[in-house]
């Protein structure tokens, strides 16, 4: 609700099955997703989204404290990691700033080939 609230299109999904099935007709800029899922661990289904698009920014998100998950899930390619509790305004500002780079990301072809044009 946070995140619509903000103007983002949001979609759930109750497990990363569901998560992966989705990720295969929506083109998403950004997924949140927590590190304790059902069935499959978060970096698991971090491993599976980078396999299927890597372009998309990945948030992790859990309440484990510890830095050996926050460094395995960065290593796996995670844009960012949040320790719950996560605040309103937390959310808001990783989500943004994922989304950011995204669109950096999406331009960044264009941008070379009409650099390469100029030349």
């Amino acid at each position: 609700d946070i995140l619509r609230d903000e103007g983002h299109e949001v979609y759930t999904a109750e497990d990363a099955d569901r998560g992966m099935a989705l990720l295969k007709i929506v083109d998403f800029n950004v997924v949140v997703t927590d590190i304790n899922l059902p069935r499959v661990t978060g970096l698991e289904l971090l491993k599976s989204i980078r396999s299927a698009s890597s372009d998309v920014q990945v948030i992790m998100m859990t309440g484990d404290l510890t830095g050996e998950m926050e460094s395995a899930a960065m290593r796996a390619g995670a844009y960012d990691y949040l320790c719950k509790p996560i605040s309103k305004e937390m959310i808001v500002k990783c989500v943004a700033n994922a989304a950011k780079v995204k669109a950096l990301d999406d331009e960044r072809p264009r941008l070379d080939e009409q650099r390469e044009n100029q030349q």
